[in-house]
């Protein structure tokens, strides 16, 4: 009985992860539709917009095959002391082009003379990256008013340093929010794979860290992510 419960969970991850890629390549499909066309054209503008359609869509099935990677083997953490402010804001300057197409606000609240974390800073940026790249998500496409503010502060007890991530989008709904974390569930349906916010909480607890969010429907979306600090 255990074995087929296993052997059916495999069949149904692989079927959800093929579903997205198919869904992918469709997209991508689209981007060399644009770019034939364009050059039979001699058109630029529509040979540039079937390139970026390639791009993004390879940007994503790197980013999954990164993700189901680090999800099902160890991950070696290469610790350091490192500045969180630092990898944050070079996350909004990877990202910023993305949101100003998009018309979302980049807004840091950083707080000054944070004690440093002890971390991987290669994988705490990942799992900073997808909940920053979520949010954006989460945000409708027609809305010219969006907002993602990341602040960072000492917790109360002075031992974590805390990473807030805050979307002004449509919120979570109820009977997602038991299973954000969970392998291969995704609020974004087809544009989703299901794995960044499982593999940003192994990460976290890789660290000893923390991660809880708050909803509100209508309103938007925070996360928190706490990670221990360190003295100097």
């Amino acid at each position: 009985k255990l074995e087929s419960d296993r052997l059916a969970a495999i069949s149904i991850s692989l079927s959800e992860v093929a579903h997205y890629i198919k869904n992918l390549l469709q997209g991508m499909k689209g981007g060399m539709y644009f770019i034939d066309l364009g050059l039979k054209r001699g058109d630029l503008d529509t040979t540039r917009k079937g390139w970026e359609v390639l791009q993004k869509g390879n940007r994503k099935i790197a980013s999954l095959v990164e993700n189901m990677l680090s999800y099902s083997r160890e991950m070696p953490l290469n610790l350091d002391k490192q500045n969180i402010n630092s990898i944050i804001y070079d996350i909004l300057h990877q990202i910023d082009d993305s949101a100003v197409e998009r018309k979302i606000a980049l807004i840091p609240e950083t707080t000054r003379d944070l004690p440093p974390v002890l971390i991987d800073a290669d994988r705490i940026y990942d799992a900073l990256l997808n909940l920053i790249t979520n949010a954006i998500d989460a945000i409708a496409e027609d809305r010219t008013d969006g907002y993602v503010l990341v602040r960072t502060r000492l917790d109360e007890t002075k031992s974590f340093v805390e990473i807030e991530i805050k979307d002004n989008g449509g919120g979570i709904p109820v009977d997602a929010q038991n299973k954000i974390f969970n392998l291969f569930f995704s609020t974004k349906g087809a544009r989703g794979s299901g794995i960044g916010l499982s593999v940003t909480r192994k990460i976290i607890e890789l660290h000893k860290g923390k991660i809880r969010f708050e909803t509100t429907l209508g309103e938007g979306t925070s996360f928190f992510v706490q990670l221990p600090a360190k003295a100097e």
